[in-house]
């Protein structure tokens, strides 16, 4: 699942399909993988800035236009999540996933066959990374640490140790970031990485929780959505 930039639309993988939900006017966009001569879709799909929609699948990230147009596909395999930067020439993707290591590679979103630069890092990890809005930084999260690191060097600019994380979700330039940890099934917890301290918590019942589920809008709407155990959004 991913919210639009404006807000007024969400995504998510059905089987065999990828449905756009509009907020505004209730209506959905339904578009048929198997028509579209998609592979199997591998991870959540992603908005860009402009309203397009990329979905990854075991042959590449498809991008999709709004209205279901196919407008092309990278040569990339997001085996672990993936997202753009802000102007869409850039793309950072869990590329390769085996058993607990995954290595996570920034490329060129340009539309032509593109392999993956050096390796910003390769190590046991929870695959799990986003891309500041302006391209520059990327975090991702190991066991029990989260890494922000400069795209174009490589270079390590923040780190955040947090027991027992489960899962991670970053909002827009990564100002703050949610995450749960493991053996609690009630908290999701907020941190402000500007002011390195705890931003805000809500509890939740155990139905409310599944795993990575949790999505942030973009910042005038301040918006959390939690996709709960019974297939039920909450906002």
């Amino acid at each position: 699942m991913a919210f639009s930039h404006a807000g007024n639309k969400f995504v998510v993988i059905e089987v065999g399909r990828v449905v756009v939900h509009d907020l505004e006017d209730g209506k959905d966009l339904c578009i048929d993988m198997d028509a579209m001569g998609f592979e199997t879709c591998i991870d959540a799909p992603v908005f860009t800035r402009t309203g397009n929609i990329g979905v990854p699948c075991e042959d590449g990230i498809h991008l999709l236009a709004a209205s279901g147009t196919h407008l092309g596909t990278f040569d990339v395999k997001a085996h672990g999540g993936f997202c753009f930067s802000a102007d869409e020439l850039q793309i950072a993707a869990v590329v390769s996933h085996y058993f607990s290591t995954c290595e996570i590679g920034i490329c060129d979103a340009d539309l032509l066959p593109t392999k993956t630069d050096e390796d910003v890092e390769r190590r046991d990890c929870t695959p799990g990374c986003c891309i500041s809005s302006n391209g520059c930084q990327l975090a991702f999260f190991p066991s029990d640490n989260i890494s922000i690191r400069n795209t174009q060097s490589g270079l390590l600019e923040k780190s955040f140790k947090k027991r027992g994380l489960l899962s991670v979700r970053f909002s827009k330039d990564l100002p703050w970031f949610a995450w749960k940890e493991h053996g609690d099934d009630s908290v999701l917890r907020f941190w402000d990485t500007l002011k390195d301290e705890m931003a805000m918590e809500i509890n939740l019942s155990a139905t409310l929780w599944l795993n990575n589920q949790v999505f942030f809008s973009h910042p005038d709407l301040n918006l959390v959505a939690i996709w709960s155990l019974n297939g039920e959004i909450t906002i």
